[in-house]
Formats: structure tokens, sequence, C-alpha cells
């Protein structure tokens, strides 16, 4: 799971999420952006965070709301 959103990127751009080789290119890349990332402001990297979990919240309980509908459809064929 900490991997998630990189192999859901690759996926999504066409690449083989689950290949080694794309992976850690993958993580290579957003290695070279760590000296800027230490550059910003601490409030604009606090505001990124936050924005991330609301949208990881959000699809959480999307999630929840599907699993429960699929429940109760299964519940009325039994």
């Amino acid at each position: 799971p900490p991997l998630s959103p990189v192999v859901d990127l690759l996926r999504d751009q066409g690449h083989d999420g689950e290949d080694a080789g794309n992976l850690f290119g993958a993580i290579d890349a957003l290695q070279l952006l760590a000296p800027y990332a230490a550059a910003l402001p601490r409030w604009l990297t606090l505001g990124a965070a936050g924005l991330l979990l609301v949208g990881v919240g959000a699809t959480y309980e999307q999630r929840r709301r599907d699993v429960s509908r699929l429940r109760d459809r299964f519940d009325t064929l039994a």
C-alpha cells in the first residue's frame, strides 16, 4: 500500500505497475524531486498533504458505500 499511488500512476499511463523496472524507475524519478520539495515553504507541504488526505478519505468513504451497496444486493439474493 505505500507504493499504491505509484503503481496506480504507472498503470494509468499504460505501463505495467507490477514490473520491478517500471516501479523502481518511478521511485527514482520521485527521488529527483526531493531537493525541490525540501525548498518549498512548510505551509505548502502541509497544505498538499492535507489535500491528499481529504482525497484519500473521500475515495475511502466512496468504497465503503460501494461495499455496503454490494452487500445489500447480495443479501437480497440469498
